[in-house]
């Protein structure tokens, strides 16, 4: 999803991490997204992180038309929810540049329901969300780590002495929950999968999707 905001392209005097515009006789508070000492000029707009272009006095902007609209890109929140309850869905944000797929068992309750994640020039590979009856893992080689995932005890699974994990599982009620990481680009997008893992939450589901 994609929210649009103007760049304001005018000539305001901004102190260092200040939303603070200075006109000719007045002061105007306005919000904007500076992170170090700026002037505003045509050629190095402001962009604004909240608020209206007519929060800017109108002696000193120009319409947005004449400076064009910026797409500021927001996380999809996407939730995926089982056919057949009583079972467990799960929910997460995607950045930009990414998709997904989903899948997910005909039986009744739904004894198994993933999402697989990857970024849109990527063929291969995926970071996988999963709940699944059935998830077994084979123990040689395998390194075991308990963390906390977002307020949920998990365990964190290493292979054979590999720096990225191979796969999160979820302790006590959520057990059957689990990330999978099948990712061979998984260092170059490493800062979005923080950001997506980080946004994971499980949900145990009592009522079916009619």
């Amino acid at each position: 999803m994609k929210k649009y905001v103007p760049l304001i392209a005018v000539l305001i005097a901004l102190t260092a991490c200040t939303d603070t515009a200075q006109t000719d006789n007045a002061e105007t508070t306005i919000k904007v997204k500076v992170t170090e000492a700026t002037e505003a000029s045509e050629d190095e707009p402001v962009m604004m992180s909240e608020g209206s272009i007519d929060a800017i006095p109108a002696d000193i902007r120009t319409q947005p038309e004449e400076i064009g609209w910026e797409a500021e890109t927001q996380n999809v929140q996407t939730e995926v929810v089982p056919q057949c309850a009583p079972s467990t869905g799960f929910s997460f944000e995607l950045p930009a540049g990414w998709s997904y797929t989903s899948a997910q068992t005909e039986d009744e309750p739904t004894s198994s329901i993933s999402a697989y994640l990857s970024p849109d020039n990527e063929a291969e590979g995926t970071i996988t969300i999963e709940y699944s009856k059935n998830f077994a893992v084979c123990g040689t080689g395998l390194v075991q780590k308990p963390i906390d995932f977002n307020g949920y005890s998990a365990t964190q699974c290493y292979y054979d002495g590999s720096e990225n994990w191979s796969f999160i599982m979820l302790d006590g009620e959520y057990t059957d929950c689990v990330i999978i990481n099948n990712a061979p680009w998984y260092d170059d997008y490493a800062n979005d999968i923080e950001k997506i893992l980080s946004s994971v939450k499980f949900r145990q589901d009592r009522k079916s999707v009619v």
